[in-house]
């Protein structure tokens, strides 16, 4: 492993010696190389205003990420779903750490293959020439920012670390920044070419999974799209003629950075990456903003074996729901079917039937406006949020991406059989293209509908869902939120919850 300050060439590599000498137990020398490699950290993480102790706090979340195995892994994984399992050899890898001028980490995993079965079930390599086959680079992304910067409101979120004077409090926010793929061989690259979706779609739901679970807030990745490619040598063949070069300028923070790079073409990338990109967007800020969640913590309890810390989930749990069943007490007043959301494990019905009278589009407005007030709500709440965030954003969010003309829609989807769940699902059709991308600040997820489907199929959270939970449009709360009143409304309500401090 090696690291890097601005701007410095050659990299340091980070000496392990203090940690083998002093002979620790196999128990104690992995938490004490993660401390080690954090000390590194801390001084970068400080360039957006935090202190020792929450840059300090942040170094360790980010280092712990280094370890988790999915993590480690997961750029092989994508490049073996994207190929159907045809490379070969054990990968080499490595990892270096740039310190950047404006308080970012960098994680940059390299890793190559020395060979790869063809589709005549040859196996492909380049050894006597001493290149891989192929070559990945993934780099993700950490920063710290002020929390109220981070949404507003996100104090008390599981990654907010405050400054030792207790005034200043610090959100860790993660993205994947790029990805880039290089090899020899012209065929393995028509393969990843035409699979190139497969693999950026693994890569970027599993960092959203990993980091969303450890509580770090997604931020939409770099333009993954149209940048995979680094040139590579021999030149391509002709089936890559019609192919733009354009020189880019070095990274000084990347060892070994190719001064070309090719851009290739795929019908509609640019397009599903932007409605990917959004519906993250739009989950990580719904999440962010709306993190009191009596169910979610519920579950958590229920999960916990450690009675201290579980009987503190409970109570939490508890103070929750007591703040949730006011807001909805309220709008019960206001309007005479009562909101469902997902309550405490104890109470909980999975099997109980939605209402089925529409809410008004006013009930609905009020609801989200009380959730965001107090930052609590359950999967409903946090589906009306995101669903707000589509109907807002989603037109400018594009046009800043080039993508001027689209159609939106926001819908809220329920259980329809065995569960107790609800989640947005923003259809979008821009330039022909049409998408279908579930967000779900509750799970922290946001991917295609059908991929969301066998995600949670996958993954159950019971009681709230189960393996055979079936999803449909819940018209009792769909059809208010896609009324002019409850659009314009709730428009406004979040330009405050969306405001940059003193603005």
């Amino acid at each position: 492993m090696t690291i890097s300050g601005a701007g410095e060439d050659p990299p340091t590599i980070i000496d392990f010696k203090i940690i083998r000498d002093a002979q620790l137990t196999p128990e104690a020398l992995g938490p004490a190389v993660l401390v080690h490699i954090a000390q590194h950290l801390v001084p970068a993480l400080q360039r957006n205003g935090a202190d020792a102790q929450a840059a300090q706090y942040a170094a360790m979340q980010i280092v712990a990420q280094l370890g988790h195995r999915e993590f480690a892994t997961l750029e092989q994984t994508a490049v073996q779903g994207a190929t159907g399992n045809r490379m070969r050899g054990e990968p080499v890898s490595a990892t270096h750490i740039a310190l950047e001028p404006h308080g970012e980490v960098l994680v940059h995993k390299t890793t190559q293959w020395a060979s790869y079965v063809n589709d005549t079930g040859q196996t492909i390599e380049f050894g006597s020439e001493g290149r891989p086959v192929l070559k990945i680079d993934f780099v993700t992304g950490f920063w710290l920012e002020r929390a109220q910067q981070a949404g507003g409101g996100a104090t008390g979120a599981p990654m907010v670390f405050p400054n030792a004077d207790g005034v200043k409090q610090f959100a860790l926010h993660g993205k994947v920044q790029r990805c880039r793929l290089e090899t020899p061989d012209a065929a393995l690259k028509t393969m990843l070419t035409l699979r190139g979706t497969t693999l950026v779609d693994i890569l970027l739901y599993g960092v959203a999974r990993i980091l969303g679970w450890a509580g770090i807030y997604i931020e939409p990745p770099g333009p993954l799209d149209n940048l995979l490619w680094d040139r590579t040598r021999p030149q391509l063949d002709h089936r890559f003629q019609h192919v733009q070069v354009v020189a880019l300028r070095p990274p000084a923070h990347l060892l070994n950075a190719a001064t070309y790079q090719v851009q290739a073409s795929h019908s509609g990338i640019r397009e599903r990456n932007a409605a990917l990109a959004f519906g993250e967007h739009c989950q990580s800020i719904a999440s962010r903003l709306i993190f009191k969640s009596n169910s979610k913590v519920a579950l958590e309890a229920e999960n916990e074996k450690d009675e201290k810390r579980k009987e503190f989930l409970e109570k939490q749990a508890d103070e929750y729901r007591a703040v949730l069943d006011i807001i909805k007490e309220k709008s019960r007043k206001e309007s005479a079917p009562p909101l469902k959301s997902a309550e405490h494990l104890e109470s909980v019905e999975p099997s109980e039937p939605p209402p089925r009278k529409p809410l008004s589009p006013e009930t609905c407005v009020n609801h989200l406006g009380d959730s965001l007030k107090y930052s609590t709500g359950n999967c409903l709440e946090m589906a009306m949020m995101a669903a707000a965030l589509v109907q807002s954003n989603a037109k400018q969010f594009l046009s800043e991406r080039g993508l001027a003309h689209a159609e939106i829609n926001a819908d809220i989807y329920e259980s329809k059989s065995n569960g107790n769940h609800a989640f947005c699902v923003m259809k979008l059709n821009v330039n022909g293209f049409t998408y279908k991308i579930a967000i779900d600040p509750w799970t922290q997820v946001s991917m295609p509908y059908e991929n969301y489907l066998d995600y949670m199929s996958s993954y159950p959270m019971s009681p709230y869902t189960e393996e055979d939970t079936t999803y449909g449009v819940a018209e009792w709360v769909s059809k208010p939120i896609n009324q002019k009143t409850f659009i314009t409304q709730a428009r406004n309500i979040l330009k405050i919850y969306l405001a940059e401090p003193g603005a």
